[in-house]
Parts: C-alpha cells; structure tokens; sequence
C-alpha cells in the first residue's frame, strides 16, 4: 500500500506537471527537487512558520497549505480556506488551537474518509490523537485561551509562540504522515 500510494502521488506529479498549484514563491519549498525524494519535515516546519510570520497565512491556513504543497496532493486551494476560520482558538473564540486543528485537517487528507461507513476513518482518528496528545504533552493543554493567557493578541511574544506552534505542529503532521507512509524509519 505504502509503495502504491507514492507511485500514485508520482504519477499525478508528472500529469499535473512539477510546479502546477504550487506556489512557493520567495518564501522558499518544502517540495522535494526530485520525484523519489520524501518531503522534508524540518523544511515543512520552516516554510509553514513563514508564511505565519509574513502574514501570508494563520496558523491552521499555513499548514494545510504547507502540506498540501510538500505532498502535492491533487486538491484544490479552496481546502486552505476550510482552514481560515481555525486560528485563534476557533475564530478568536480562545477554543482549541488552530495549528492543532490545520494538523488534524492535513491528516484528513491522507487517511480521511470520503466514503459512507468507510473504516480507514479509525487510522485518521488514530493519528488525530496522536497529534493531539503529543502536543498536549508537551505543552500541557490545546485552550488557545490558556496557551496564549496574558498574551496581548498581536504583541511579539504571542506572535513567536504562535508562530513555533505552528511550525511544530507542521513538523510533527508531516512526521506522522511519512511515517504511516513508510518514509520516515523513526519518530
């Protein structure tokens, strides 16, 4: 299945054509230069925190489009605007946070059901959790409220937390991706 999935991936690369959808720009690409190449984990974190940084993109945009991108998955843009009312803890609301939900929603593009009653939605929920509960491991809860508690909305400490959260959680998404697609030999 793994060795199907990225000659399907290949061969929609060379009918689609290497740049088509794809729109890295200056801020640089985590796309692979060579079709047998895997995208590249520490790239996706970085181009993902750019395009928080410049304002491109927030947090849960910024990584379904950087993983679209570094897959290049045969998907419409229209799935990055899925994403625009994430940040900010749903919205502004302080709910959970966006980078977590754009993670979740890259998984849904891999092992995500389309189909009614389809089973592959348990790996999708399976790996949800995974993201979920690494990063609440590591940073003790998902509450943008609580992540971002006596930080003005905007100010530059709230911007560098946002902006390695979004990164981080770019990284870890494409980590988990590679991995179930045996690409990546540890994590």
């Amino acid at each position: 299945m793994k060795r199907l999935f990225w000659a399907s991936l290949n061969l929609i690369r060379k009918q689609r054509g290497p740049d088509e959808g794809v729109t890295a720009g200056t801020k640089g690409s985590c796309l692979p230069a060579a079709e047998d190449k895997r995208p590249n984990p520490a790239e996706i974190r970085r181009v993902a925190e750019n395009y928080y940084r410049q304002g491109d993109f927030y947090c849960s945009e910024a990584i379904v489009k950087t993983i679209k991108d570094a897959f290049r998955l045969p998907v419409p843009d229209a799935i990055i605007a899925m994403a625009s009312g994430f940040p900010v803890g749903m919205g502004r609301a302080g709910c959970t946070c966006g980078a977590i939900v754009g993670g979740i929603m890259a998984l849904g593009l891999f092992f995500g059901r389309t189909e009614p009653r389809d089973s592959k939605v348990a790996k999708a929920m399976e790996l949800s959790r995974e993201l979920h509960d690494g990063f609440r491991a590591r940073h003790k809860n998902l509450c943008c409220r609580l992540l971002t508690k006596d930080m003005r909305l905007g100010s530059s400490v709230q911007m560098r937390q946002c902006i390695a959260f979004t990164g981080e959680v770019a990284e870890e998404t494409s980590k988990l991706i590679l991995r179930e697609m045996g690409a990546l030999s540890n994590h």
